[in-house]
């Protein structure tokens, strides 16, 4: 999280995905990992990214931020209806 938020994305990666590794289970990590790997601008790493935010979303439906989230790779993506509904599912 330190790495994340003092602008060092790809070195959190590692750390953060081995987070994953030891507690899948737990939504708020996988939403971190997707934010890192959003925030590294790789294109890359959207599939991850996603999968691991659809993972979070599946387990705590209630997090506005890795909806949002979400809704930047569907945009990036250029899957305008799903990045839409992203988007109102944060709002809701």
């Amino acid at each position: 999280q330190i790495l994340l938020e003092s602008g060092r994305p790809l070195e959190a990666l590692e750390p953060l995905r081995a987070a994953v590794a030891r507690a899948p289970d737990q939504p708020m990590i996988q939403s971190m990992l997707g934010h890192a790997l959003l925030a590294t601008e790789k294109n890359a790493n959207l599939p991850e990214a996603e999968k691991v935010l659809r993972a979070s979303i599946g387990r705590d439906n209630d997090q506005p931020f890795a909806w949002y989230q979400l809704g930047v790779i569907y945009d990036r993506k250029g899957d305008l209806p799903r990045a839409a509904l992203a988007t109102a599912e944060r709002y809701s």
